[in-house]
């Protein structure tokens, strides 16, 4: 682990992007600043990116600072090297790879849609849009129609994105709600066969996987 860490330090340093791309494990989630991200699937996806947008001051001084004598095994959370921004390394086949970006650039991928093929990476992803209060990148997770179920138990079915943005953040984002998201334990979730999976409690949201990616289908306020 603190090889591989060692390794992307280097890579940061010496602002080698290929050199990062071979650390990836692809597909690899990028969050960017505004809360958008991008589940990139290949090597050539990441290079994409461009250098500019991976090696930012921040990101630099975030990879730069972290102790890497010190980083710890999280098992299913991996590790975190920087802060706010910075990347997560995971052990994949017995290698210790990247598999997600925290950047503080602008995004520049055009996506419709936020593809992730992982549950637990996509409750993580969740979370951090819930922490941003975004409601484009909300609407990018959902598969339409989606239900809305009210804390009056009123009951909603948004059709598409562009009514779920309309609704506006402080209706989609409630306080109990954005709480309850925020505590669910992600390492302990698990599918429960034709009922998707849960995140929270007596608010929170169901997804499920639709062709191979999870999406958000329910939403209870």
């Amino acid at each position: 682990m603190r090889k591989a860490a060692e390794q992307v330090q280097k890579a940061f340093e010496k602002k080698d992007l290929n050199k990062l791309a071979d650390l990836c494990s692809y597909p690899v989630v990028v969050s960017f600043k505004s809360g958008e991200l991008a589940e990139l699937k290949s090597k050539e996806e990441f290079m994409a990116l461009g250098s500019q947008t991976i090696f930012t001051q921040k990101m630099t001084d975030a990879i730069a600072s972290t102790n890497v004598a010190k980083l710890t095994d999280g098992e299913q959370a991996g590790t975190m090297m920087g802060g706010d921004y910075g990347l997560t390394l995971y052990k994949v086949k017995g290698k210790w790879k990247i598999n997600n970006f925290y950047l503080d650039a602008g995004s520049t991928v055009n996506s419709n849609s936020v593809n992730i093929s992982d549950m637990k990476e996509m409750a993580e992803q969740i979370q951090k849009t819930f922490s941003y209060k975004s409601l484009e990148t909300l609407s990018k997770m959902c598969n339409y129609p989606i239900i809305i179920t009210n804390s009056n138990g009123k009951m909603t079915e948004i059709k598409s994105a562009e009514q779920l943005i309309a609704l506006g953040e402080d209706k989609v984002f409630t306080e109990k709600l954005s709480k309850e998201i925020d505590n669910t334990d992600i390492t302990r979730l698990e599918e429960v066969g034709s009922a998707g999976v849960m995140m929270g409690g007596d608010s929170g949201l169901n997804m499920y996987k639709f062709n191979g990616y999870w999406k958000i289908n329910q939403i209870y306020q």
